[in-house]
């Protein structure tokens, strides 16, 4: 069967981030999913669960989050998604104390697909210029 993944992920986006609709993160995504850029001290997640557990950390610490997807490449079994996303700091969910600053930044997130589900995805997203937003305007980022 073929599938159009370039909608598919912009559904993965739309649906599972936007709409926080779990029944489609279950069904675009492979059960054993292994995900890069995500993980716990810079090692790669596995499974659905850890995904899961990564979104809703992510969620509590922006709740109001909204992605819009930019663009989406297709070559052969993989996709390329250019992101921004944006969203208020009212949680702890990522270590640091709520700030109540909105937030506004970029990611990328590169898939591959197999049978229409997601198998392999690697992550980037500017998380010094979001922590740079989250500092009062006094501070000083020290990379």
């Amino acid at each position: 069967m073929e599938h159009d993944i370039g909608a598919l992920s912009r559904e993965w986006f739309e649906a599972v981030w936007n709409r926080r609709d779990d029944s489609t993160m279950a069904r675009l995504a492979s059960p054993t999913l292994l995900i890069h850029g995500l993980g716990e001290d810079g090692r790669p997640a596995r499974g659905l669960d850890q995904f899961t557990a990564f979104r809703r950390t992510f969620l509590s610490a922006f709740p109001d989050l909204h992605l819009d997807v930019e663009d989406v490449l297709v070559d052969g079994d993989q996709t390329a998604v250019r992101l921004t996303f944006a969203g208020t700091h009212t949680g702890d969910g990522i270590g640091i104390a709520p700030t109540g600053r909105a937030i506004t930044s970029t990611a990328i997130a590169i898939a591959r697909w197999h049978d229409g589900r997601i198998v392999e995805s690697w992550n980037e997203f500017d998380a010094a210029g979001m922590i740079r937003q989250l500092q009062s305007p006094q501070a000083k980022l020290r990379v």
